[in-house]
């Protein structure tokens, strides 16, 4: 229906990409909006040959969405997990 129902983040660092920020209006999750996302963001690092990377809270329900979508854990500290797809290689 062309409804604006999240806001989301995806830019360049360092020949990074890096997905910021995935918000959806909780009317619209669980609808595979994010997972349609982040995959075209995957697309984009895959068809450039570059590591595309997120960083999310520990107890983030998210991160089992991110590890479907192929990410696997590089990093973590006490509150995040850094999780990654490296194109690069």
């Amino acid at each position: 229906d062309k409804k604006d129902v999240g806001v989301t983040t995806f830019y360049e660092e360092e020949g990074t990409y890096v997905v910021g920020l995935i918000i959806i209006h909780p009317d619209y999750q669980n609808k595979g909006i994010a997972s349609d996302i982040i995959n075209k963001y995957i697309d984009i690092a895959k068809n450039e040959n570059k590591r595309i990377i997120v960083k999310t809270y520990k107890k983030n329900p998210a991160k089992k969405l991110y590890e479907r979508l192929g990410f696997r854990l590089y990093n973590e500290d006490e509150t995040h997990v850094y999780m990654c797809i490296d194109f690069s290689k």
